[in-house]
């Protein structure tokens, strides 16, 4: 019996005042690595945002030379495409060809529904 009473020290207050200790040691610890790794943390998700930002925009970028890349091939490899182009950019036609320019005038406001002539046709009065 006396060896069982010698293994089991009462500590008290001590054991308690150790356990206490070694809690706040450990906290401590634990919120020296969060002050010191959650402006890490933020950046790290910043840059995964700009990451993903920038793949869209990539993506986006490589659809749109697909597109002119395709355009390029049409113009390339299709004469009525280029021709297409030339009227409607330029303005060309073929030389038996006449072109005409039709404006639209816009129409005036509070006018009735009857058509009007246009000012060299209509008569004058003295």
């Amino acid at each position: 019996m006396g060896m069982e009473d010698a293994s089991q020290v009462e500590v008290g207050v001590f054991g308690w005042l150790n356990r206490l200790l070694m809690f706040l040691i450990v906290a401590a610890i634990a919120a020296a690595a969060g002050i010191k790794y959650v402006p890490l943390v933020r950046t790290n998700i910043r840059l995964v945002q700009r990451e993903q930002e920038l793949k869209e925009s990539i993506a986006q970028r490589r659809a749109e030379a697909a597109r002119i890349n395709g355009r390029i091939r049409q113009l390339r490899d299709n004469p009525r495409a280029v021709e297409r182009e030339a009227r409607s950019q330029l303005g060309l036609a073929r030389p038996e060809e006449m072109v005409l320019w039709i404006t639209s005038v816009p129409p005036k406001t509070g006018a009735s529904n009857s058509p009007t002539l246009p000012p060299s046709s209509r008569l004058r009065t003295p």
